[in-house]
């Protein structure tokens, strides 16, 4: 079985967080930034899983419905804003889940 990496797109904090548990990514500042690290994410053998933030899927929203209907590799699927702006849990919540931060803080109270 061949490790496959995550690969987020987005603004800088939610790039820099991902970073920080392993993930790489790219910032992007523009649809044609966003549409072009969209592009080159797919057509990559080693990413599983693209995470697209909520503002920039917003912005690509054809492409990333499409790649997300009709693509079983890589998974792509779109990352809640910072403030959790798409009603779930925030992207400093997922993260903190991800790194076990969460647990941990739970368990020192």
């Amino acid at each position: 079985m061949t490790d496959r990496t995550i690969h987020v797109i987005g603004d800088r904090r939610t790039v820099q967080g991902f970073l920080l548990v392993g993930a790489e990514g790219r910032v992007v500042e523009s649809e044609a930034d966003a549409r072009a690290a969209l592009d080159s994410a797919t057509g990559r053998d080693d990413v599983g899983l693209i995470l697209v933030s909520a503002e920039w899927a917003e912005r690509l929203r054809d492409e990333v419905d499409t790649l997300m209907l009709t693509r079983d590799r890589p998974l792509v699927a779109e990352l809640p804003g910072a403030d959790g702006e798409m009603g779930g849990p925030s992207t400093a919540t997922i993260l903190r889940q991800a790194t076990g931060i969460a647990g941990a803080a739970r368990a020192a109270e």
